[in-house]
């Protein structure tokens, strides 16, 4: 396990690394956010190479469908922006002539070192592979059950970020807030579906066994998106917007108001 490990560790500096090279040469620490989807592909696919189990080629597809798909969306909504992202941009301007080792270190490794942990499935099923060629993966209904909630919050967090896409892209919308689409129903659709997706995912990997070390993975994301980098942050941004406030007072923060899917004419607080 511990040679899995480093392995995996120096794959992902050394993969981070470039990804901050090149974020200093153009300038642009955005690009974090597109190699953290493609982090978990490298190593999905890394892992696929190392062991011979249909399980964790099964982990792979859901792991790849998803971060192909993430890091697809965040390249496109940073090329309609047309400007680094004003996290980082405000991060560049506060760390003034210490911003090349500050973006390395708390930007670009740090990241790294969340996508190692978040990998904890991944890792767990190629370090102890009790799903093998010879067995089959759809003899564990564990793995049929992940399956299905991961492509609950695929199809969940994919419909949520394309309907905001489509939003900004329209003109004369810069700084309102969409309330439409699955928005209606929670003011992070988006980050509820990442959440079943990596739940599902932990499912699946349960019949390799480690479970208890594997559940890591979905807590620090559920961790992360609702209390660190996800909700507070992107939030903070909104504190003294009069429109959000009345969108927060009526709507749930990520877990759906379902009650307004039974019933369509409840409507949230903003027009």
């Amino acid at each position: 396990m511990s040679i899995l490990l480093l392995e995996t560790a120096a794959l992902i500096l050394c993969y981070m690394l470039l990804w901050w090279v090149i974020a200093m040469v153009v300038k642009d620490n955005g690009l974090a956010d597109v190699a953290w989807g493609l982090g978990f592909v490298l190593i999905a696919w890394w892992e696929v190479f190392r062991v011979a189990s249909d399980l964790v080629f099964v982990l792979a597809i859901l792991v790849s469908c998803w971060g192909l798909r993430l890091s697809a969306y965040i390249a496109l909504r940073n090329r309609r922006k047309g400007k680094e992202d004003w996290r980082y941009a405000a991060w560049r301007e506060q760390w003034g002539k210490q911003a090349w080792w500050r973006s390395l270190a708390q930007v670009f490794l740090l990241q790294g070192l969340l996508l190692w942990l978040i990998s904890a499935p991944l890792l767990v099923a190629a370090w102890c592979p009790a799903c093998p060629l010879e067995t089959g993966w759809w003899t564990f209904p564990a793995v049929w059950i992940g399956f299905l909630l991961w492509l609950w919050g695929w199809i969940w967090e994919s419909v949520a970020d394309w309907q905001l896409y489509r939003f900004k892209s329209r003109s004369g919308v810069q700084g309102r807030i969409y309330t439409g689409g699955l928005w209606k129903y929670s003011r992070h659709p988006n980050y509820f579906g990442e959440l079943l997706c990596w739940w599902g995912i932990w499912i699946c990997s349960l019949p390799a066994g480690g479970w208890w070390v594997s559940l890591l993975s979905p807590l620090l994301i559920s961790w992360l998106l609702l209390r660190v980098s996800g909700v507070p942050m992107l939030e903070s941004r909104y504190e003294t917007d009069e429109t959000y406030r009345r969108y927060r007072q009526s709507t749930p923060a990520v877990f759906p108001d379902f009650r307004k899917i039974l019933n369509p004419k409840r409507q949230s607080g903003v027009d």
